[in-house]
């Protein structure tokens, strides 16, 4: 280890409560190092030489995992698309929906259809948008069944495109993609209304859904919010000039299927739950979300700064800088970013009552719910932000036996979707295809930490 900068001051403790013993220290810690926290509580006897000590020299040691599997099912926007990385290898993407609704309609007036189209609105785009996008729409040959999807999940669909599209992707939010289906298959819809559906199964038996597959040439994976995809349906009361719809939109049972093909990259190795080091990866480090690439952190020598004795953290800081420079630039979005406790089967380590261990944010007070801490880039700084003071400190007194964080994106919209208290979260890595890469160097990867130690 380096050099350190320590302050030292000398106190009486007495066996007051936690607040009273360091009420001397916080004065102290305030004027110095007033971004710091209290220490913890370190069993000092009742006279000691106190140390407040920073260090930034720690070694953080990093490897890229693939995760076993990234669970797709329900997921909040159908990606679709293909486009060649570089690093990641070709990555493409298929989504699969059911939709389904009721008409009620007048039993007493008598209704003639007019139109049908499909709908979808996007604003996620990941590649290149100066390209021409083509989209095929095919219907599926079954509905889906009632269980769990993951990324490399397919089912069967009618070969044949039902209709396709073909547009130059706008980067602007709020776009629409519209085209017409078939008449005879909006007639079908409207006239099964008037043959008994009456239920969402009923329409989905009927109709099944959809799979959106890309053409193999297209340059870019665009994501349609599962809430702004629906079948358009028009109609009107005979006699009447005025027209009125119906918009019939995607059931819960939908997912995407993610999947790249990674020979002649630097990644051609990586296999699920085994880790790649950063070293033997060229130096670098790499996260990707639906296809579940993490990057594991650890901390190898944490041990070190207790050896003469216990200490206590006041704040911890790990600031991660990410690498912008990879060709083709600019067009690769990179992800929101929390952290997940793991071990050496390099899993997401879950609670007795099946929670998964994110860190916290650090001055949240434990309960059932969940409240993770979420780091998003900052381009200020350039960099992402994450306080790690409570998951060392549970570390350093035996509270925590981690062997490691994943490092793995969360979609801020899917989390807001379980409401302002959720009690159970399983990080969402099934809606985008951000990516990120890291040279985990000096600079790039910095774990600052003040703490305090007896003398």
């Amino acid at each position: 280890m380096k050099t350190m900068k320590t302050l030292q001051m000398r106190t009486t403790i007495s066996t007051m409560s936690y607040w009273g013993k360091f009420s001397i220290l916080f004065a102290v810690l305030f004027v110095v190092i007033s971004a710091c926290e209290a220490p913890k509580e370190i069993g000092l006897p009742p006279s000691v030489v106190l140390s407040v000590i920073y260090t930034d020299t720690l070694t953080v040691k990093t490897s890229t995992v693939l995760l076993d599997s990234v669970r797709t099912s329900t997921a909040s926007q159908m990606l679709a698309g293909s486009y060649n990385d570089p690093q990641f290898g070709k990555v493409s993407a298929n989504s699969y929906f059911e939709y389904g609704g009721v008409l009620n309609l007048d039993n007493n007036k008598v209704y003639q259809y007019d139109s049908v189209a499909l709908s979808m609105t996007y604003s996620y785009i990941q590649g290149d948008t100066t390209q021409p996008f083509t989209l095929n729409v095919h219907r599926l040959k079954d509905t889906l069944d009632n269980k769990t999807y993951y990324n490399y999940s397919s089912v069967a669909y009618d070969p044949k495109p039902f209709v396709s599209a073909t547009f130059r992707p706008a980067p602007s939010q709020n776009n629409t993609v519209r085209v017409a289906l078939p008449e005879a298959y909006g007639r079908s819809i409207f006239g099964s209304y008037a043959a008994g559906v009456t239920t969402l199964q009923q329409f989905v038996s009927r109709f099944k859904g959809f799979a959106l597959i890309p053409n193999a040439n297209n340059k870019a994976i665009i994501g349609f919010p599962a809430v702004g995809i629906q079948v358009q349906l028009y109609y009107h009361e005979f006699g009447s000039p005025l027209q009125s719809g119906v918009a019939i939109r995607p059931t819960n049972r939908r997912f995407n299927q993610v999947q790249s093909q990674k020979s002649g990259t630097v990644l051609a190795n990586l296999k699920p739950l085994k880790p790649i080091s950063s070293q033997q990866l060229g130096g670098y480090s790499y996260v990707q979300d639906a296809l579940g690439i993490v990057t594991k952190i650890e901390i190898p020598n944490l041990k070190n700064l207790s050896k003469d004795g216990p200490i206590a953290f006041n704040r911890a800081e790990l600031f991660i800088k990410p690498d912008l420079n990879f060709p083709p630039n600019g067009i690769f979005r990179i992800p929101e970013l929390v952290l997940a406790e793991t071990d050496e089967t390099n899993r997401v380590l879950r609670s007795k009552g099946d929670l998964e261990l994110l860190l916290s944010d650090d001055a949240a007070v434990y309960s059932g719910q969940i409240s993770p801490q979420i780091s998003q880039f900052s381009a200020r700084f350039q960099q992402y932000d994450f306080v790690l003071t409570n998951y060392l400190e549970a570390i350093n007194s035996g509270f925590k036996k981690s062997k490691g964080l994943l490092l793995m994106p969360l979609d801020l919209n899917e989390f807001a979707s379980l409401g302002a208290a959720p009690t159970k979260f399983t990080p969402y890595l099934n809606s985008k295809v951000s990516r990120l890469i890291i040279q985990p160097n000096a600079e790039n990867m910095k774990l600052v930490v003040f703490y305090t130690k007896a003398k």
